[in-house]
């Protein structure tokens, strides 16, 4: 069942990343096919992060060093993807190059790997590596997203200031289930030897079943908002 849950993962991710990829043809607005191109990056990167985990589900026999790298290189696309998320959301109303370039291009993936060379290089005490790792980046990335559509959701969004839609609503729903489901999943995981970590990722199936659905709920939100506007409410230039 486990496969399942992590095929199902997958195939979300890949036709949200497919259904995005096709709705900037149908854009007029340069800001926005920027927000969608980023989504549609972010979502096949979650696929290839799932595709790690199907591969653990498949039940093929691996040693212990090979789980490490295996989590290693799903937590690295997974900040990839964070910073595609991030980046794209926050390209809507801003073009500060250090908030939009710098800090999804340069700073969250160099600290990534910075902490990654401390745990393996240093060896660095592994709870310490990962709670650094998991507050100081993930959660406080999916929590910003969270707020920040919320703060849509009471006050209008870029090139919407029409409040209380359900685009907003779900956006920061979806981010807010992200963001709890990982703290969850986070006290399971960190109480075990690093090698098992991704193990007991893969094996948590509520955890890939609600993200599959959070999923979901950015997927029907971004459209939602991309139908919302009109080449009218923006005088940007190709």
């Amino acid at each position: 069942m486990l496969t399942i849950y992590s095929l199902l993962a997958i195939v979300i991710s890949l036709l949200s990343s497919l259904i995005l990829l096709f709705r900037i043809s149908k854009n007029h607005l340069l800001i926005q096919r920027s927000f969608f191109w980023h989504y549609t990056l972010g979502f096949f990167i979650f696929s290839l992060v799932h595709g790690i985990i199907l591969f653990i589900n498949s039940g093929m026999k691996v040693s212990y060093d090979f789980l490490l790298i295996l989590y290693i290189v799903s937590f690295v696309a997974l900040v990839f993807s964070y910073a595609l998320f991030y980046r794209g959301t926050l390209l809507l109303f801003t073009k500060d190059k250090f908030l939009t370039t710098i800090m999804p291009l340069i700073v969250f993936p160099l600290f990534a790997a910075l902490t990654h060379i401390l745990f393996s290089v240093f060896k660095i005490e592994a709870f310490i590596m990962y709670t650094a790792v998991s507050w100081g980046f993930l959660f406080s990335i999916e929590a910003f997203l969270g707020i920040l559509f919320l703060y849509f959701f009471i006050n209008g969004a870029p090139l919407d200031t029409k409040k209380r839609q359900l685009y907003a609503f779900l956006l920061s729903s979806a981010w807010f289930l992200i963001l709890a489901l990982d703290v969850i999943l986070w006290f399971r995981v960190a109480i075990y030897p690093s090698q098992f970590w991704i193990l007991k990722i893969a094996g948590s199936k509520k955890w890939l079943i609600l993200r599959s659905f959070a999923y979901l709920l950015i997927l029907i939100g971004s459209l939602i908002y991309g139908r919302r506007l009109k080449p009218s409410q923006a005088t940007e230039k190709e």
